[in-house]
């Protein structure tokens, strides 16, 4: 299986939105675009997975 490399990118868990991360103080990634409270401005979910790209 191939492998990838993690990004600086999350992604909204419901619906798949894509938002800029920024590592905190202690290494966590959060989304910088999310409305306030760190929810999707799309669906208003508030679970974001960091994005893996594919290597090639």
């Amino acid at each position: 299986m191939p492998t990838g490399e993690t990004s600086l990118l999350m992604r909204c868990v419901q619906c798949g939105e894509l938002y800029p991360g920024s590592p905190t103080d202690d290494g966590e990634l959060i989304p910088d675009g999310a409305a306030s409270g760190g929810r999707c401005h799309q669906c208003g979910g508030d679970e974001f997975e960091q994005v893996t790209l594919p290597s090639v």
